[in-house]
């Protein structure tokens, strides 16, 4: 199954932010990841664009805090 192309999947959106899994995960748990949808089945998660957007616009200035470069 692909993901449609106003979801980034986890993998696509941690490559664009240079995050593992691991930290993305860890921010989530945190409260500081972006939204998320999840699949009414709740198999698959994804992350709409739009709030992908809204995570970078707010985070931006904020990567090196997290240490979100490694």
């Amino acid at each position: 199954m692909t993901t449609p192309q106003f979801f980034y999947s986890i993998n696509k959106f941690c490559e664009h932010a240079s995050i593992s899994r691991g930290k993305f995960y860890q921010l989530c748990r945190e409260g500081l990841g972006p939204k998320l949808f999840k699949q009414p089945e709740g198999k698959r998660v994804f992350i709409p664009k739009e709030y992908a957007q809204e995570w970078f616009e707010e985070n931006h200035m904020g990567l090196e805090e997290y240490n979100l470069q490694s």
